[in-house]
């Protein structure tokens, strides 16, 4: 049995897995879902052959892990894009509802989805790419693997598996906008990404001649398939086509590149796989289970409306704004209380200097020089609690304002206020998820560099900086841990 994480794809009529361990195939398998019509004469549900069919290809690529990710075939995902007025981050999950609900022919709530956007700020307008599946699928699916015993810890359409993977090359990283072919003999898909989001994706039927694929007739499908989204998507220019198959392709790559008037290339397979059996079912499962070391602008977690609402959109900004506020109250009252206390503090010294100086004290007892050096010494400390007051009254607008700065996914735990240099000391503790570590650090990082621009706040804390960083499991998901520092 091999350790390592496992990948799963689940295509129309195969399934394909793969074990890696640091980056590397330790082992690989696939079969089809018809190997199970001619083994066997009975007619098997559905279910109990996929359950079949999924049992055995991980059983034959050693998959020790009990959880797994999951890539699944694009034909079962709902792709779109919207275009929208600039509106806040919490605002767009609440609009892009209703902009969802026009294009399906059933209710919200019974789809899990999942959304990225980029913002255009000269256009005033922000892009939205939007994915779903129908929740009665997705739930398949989760029983098949429960009755195996498997947990799917992330789950995602295959077409953001692989270019996960074809993304890692170097010489395609910086593409934003390109469409991708990529096809087996039961399956073609073409998927165009715009600043790296995909904002359409197609199924193809297989055309058939004999038993292998009539690469004409699919040439003419991608050609229709490509002037319907130019027509569509008349803003879009694709920089280039990619092409990844079992096979070579030479001439589908020609003849794409004539008929479509693009740059065309083709992606061998052993590019990322050296191994001789390797198929396109198993590049999927790699990359999703690679989804942690090889960022990807949208590693979308499919949630249904409700989870949607109450962890990325309307609800969220209220719990933000709550904590926050608690913390700004908590901020004012504790100046407030200071500035009383140091205001009784001061009456008090005032009045026992009037008192001591209709003292007559008998002589041995002290001498007035004590008296006045211990005078001095109590007047010195009421200073400096006067100046440590003076900047706790200057923090309090700066945790009200908090709130609009905190970037998408971000929760804030906890506030430390201490004295420093005769100021104050702030450690902000909290979390974020996004999915992705690599993009949950960018945003720490952005979150950071909004602080350090913000003039209301140049003036409180002539140092802002990440005092620690940890990525750890909370229940079921990843999430980043994080503390700033500001002094």
């Amino acid at each position: 049995m091999s350790r390592g994480k496992v990948g799963l794809y689940l295509g129309v009529a195969s399934a394909g897995a793969v074990v890696v361990d640091n980056r590397k195939v330790v082992s690989l398998a696939k079969f089809d879902l018809s190997s199970f019509e001619e083994e066997t004469q009975d007619t098997l549900n559905e279910e109990i052959r996929w359950e079949a069919l999924i049992n055995r290809t991980l059983r034959e690529a050693g998959a020790q892990a009990k959880d797994i990710y999951v890539s699944i075939t694009d034909r079962d995902f709902i792709f779109r894009s919207f275009e929208i007025p600039l509106m806040k981050r919490r605002e767009i999950t609440s609009s892009l509802i209703y902009e969802i609900e026009k294009y399906i022919p059933f209710k919200m709530g019974e789809l899990r989805w999942d959304y990225r956007f980029v913002r255009f700020p000269k256009e005033k307008k922000i892009d939205i790419s939007f994915v779903g599946i129908r929740n009665d699928n997705f739930q398949k699916i989760k029983d098949i693997l429960k009755r195996l015993n498997l947990n799917s810890i992330y789950t995602e359409p295959s077409s953001l598996s692989i270019i996960r993977i074809i993304k890692s090359l170097p010489r395609l990283s910086h593409l934003k906008n390109f469409a991708l072919l990529d096809f087996t003999k039961s399956e073609v898909y073409l998927t165009f990404f715009y600043y790296n989001l995909p904002i359409f994706n197609r199924y193809l039927v297989i055309p058939k001649e004999g038993d292998n694929i009539n690469l004409d007739k699919l040439i003419e499908a991608v050609r229709l398939s490509f002037l319907y989204f130019k027509r569509e998507y008349k803003f879009f220019e694709p920089e280039k086509m990619l092409v990844i198959s079992n096979s070579q392709n030479e001439n589908l790559v020609a003849s794409l590149k004539g008929d479509l008037q693009i740059e065309t290339e083709n992606v061998p397979l052993k590019t990322f796989i050296r191994r001789e059996n390797a198929e396109i079912e198993h590049l999927k499962a790699l990359g999703v289970a690679e989804r942690d070391n090889y960022p990807l602008s949208f590693a979308p977690y499919l949630l249904t409306t409700q989870e949607q609402l109450a962890g990325k959109g309307e609800k969220i900004a209220p719990l933000r704004i709550g904590l926050i506020s608690f913390l700004g109250i908590l901020g004012v009252l504790m100046s407030v209380f200071l500035s009383s206390f140091m205001e009784n503090r001061l009456s008090a010294e005032r009045e026992l200097v009037k008192k001591e100086s209709k003292l007559v004290l008998p002589e041995g007892i002290a001498s007035w020089l004590k008296i006045e050096q211990e005078i001095a010494s109590k007047s010195k400390r009421v200073s400096s609690l006067k100046n440590l007051a003076a900047p706790l009254n200057k923090i309090s607008p700066f945790l009200e304002k908090l709130p609009y700065f905190l970037p998408q996914g971000l929760w804030l735990e906890g506030l430390e206020l201490a004295p420093y240099r005769d100021k104050y000391r702030v450690i902000l503790r909290g979390n974020i998820f996004l999915s992705d570590a690599y993009q949950e650090r960018l945003e720490i990082d952005k979150f950071i560099s909004d602080l350090k621009n913000k003039e209301e706040i140049k003036s409180l804390f002539s140092n802002i900086e990440m005092t620690s960083s940890e990525r750890r499991r909370a229940r079921e998901f990843m999430i980043t841990f994080f503390a700033i520092k500001l002094e």
